[in-house]
């Protein structure tokens, strides 16, 4: 994958074990970050967010971040799904996920039932 273009309107990634990240990174579409579990920080200019267990990241096109594992042996388990402006354009609802993004990156604390129901929809798109 080029860094900084999708070759699909979306692309989605199940990953399990070590995040290999270590500098900022910046693109020009959305990410959506589902961590199921794991100890992370997420950076940003403005700060760092420790994450312990499951987050849903929203990271809209030209915010800079970096996800750096709390220790070199740990790993998370994560969905992360990219999509361009061009994927927007064919779901009808798409406006009320994109409001979400306007308030830039943006970190949710999952409880049980929020985990649970995203792990199920994101294995379904995984499929």
């Amino acid at each position: 994958m080029n860094p900084d273009k999708l070759s699909h309107p979306y692309e989605l990634y199940y990953l399990n074990g070590l995040n290999l990240e270590t500098a900022f990174s910046v693109h020009t579409y959305y990410e959506i970050l589902f961590v199921l579990n794991g100890d992370l920080d997420i950076n940003t200019p403005d700060g760092v967010y420790h994450s312990t267990g499951s987050v849903l990241v929203m990271i809209p096109p030209g915010a800079i971040h970096c996800n750096v594992l709390t220790s070199d042996s740990a790993s998370y388990t994560r969905y992360v799904f990219f999509f361009t402006e061009k994927f927007c354009e064919k779901i009808s609802d798409m406006d009320v996920l994109l409001t979400s993004f306007r308030n830039g990156l943006t970190i949710y604390k999952m409880d049980v039932g929020q985990q649970k129901m995203l792990t199920d929809t994101f294995e379904k798109l995984h499929r």
